[in-house]
């Protein structure tokens, strides 16, 4: 069996047509359909649509923006008094 070293510099010896043909081959050779790979990212993906349509879906944007509201109003009702020159 040829090495990998010698394979690149047998390659670089290729024209740019046969350089596309080998790419070719080489990406025809690594789609290969696993159908249990399929089955996983079809279970995955009914689950993140039931997630989406669900009417109490929670998504990372509105815990962000929960959290984000709420540490806005605790800064501002904790800096209230000194932003309205009155003293703590």
């Amino acid at each position: 069996m040829i090495g990998t070293d010698e394979l690149v510099s047998r390659i670089k010896e290729l024209s740019d047509e046969e350089k596309l043909r080998l790419v070719d081959a080489i990406l025809t050779d690594l789609n290969t359909r696993d159908s249990k790979i399929d089955r996983i990212w079809a279970d995955e993906a009914r689950k993140r649509w039931a997630a989406y349509e669900s009417p109490r879906r929670a998504t990372t944007y509105n815990f962000a923006s929960r959290r984000l509201k709420k540490s806005m109003v605790t800064a501002l009702t904790s800096s209230a008094p000194m932003l309205w020159g009155l003293s703590g």
